[in-house]
């Protein structure tokens, strides 16, 4: 099994507000099912919880087999869902998984112009 990166681990996850997720936790799934996989929290083969909490940075550390593909999902402390990420390979792997994206639409911002 080759691990690599499901999400970029310099990615820092930000609420609506601008400030990380903290409390916040990502779940994932072998794509396309109700399965959940245990990712990777480092190279050494040690796992993440079912649910991988972010850190005070918003940030957490995903790794993956690099043969599947995976859909993950951000919550934030309160078990809303923030955002998905489906039918994702990992990170490099030249996988063959396309990012379809989801998104809560009532969480986006408007501005108007002045």
């Amino acid at each position: 099994m080759s691990l690599g990166y499901l999400i970029s681990p310099a990615l820092q996850l930000e609420g609506i507000n601008g400030k990380p997720l903290v409390g916040g936790y990502l779940v994932t799934y072998l794509h396309g099912t109700t399965v959940p996989y245990i990712t990777y929290a480092d190279f050494d083969g040690n796992h993440n919880p079912a649910k991988v909490p972010l850190n005070a940075r918003g940030m957490a550390i995903l790794l993956a087999d690099a043969d599947n593909l995976y859909d993950v999902y951000c919550y934030d402390c309160h078990d809303v869902e923030q955002w998905s990420r489906i039918n994702i390979g990992t990170i490099g792997t030249g996988g063959e998984g396309g990012a379809e994206v989801s998104y809560e639409p009532s969480l986006l911002r408007t501005s108007s112009a002045i």
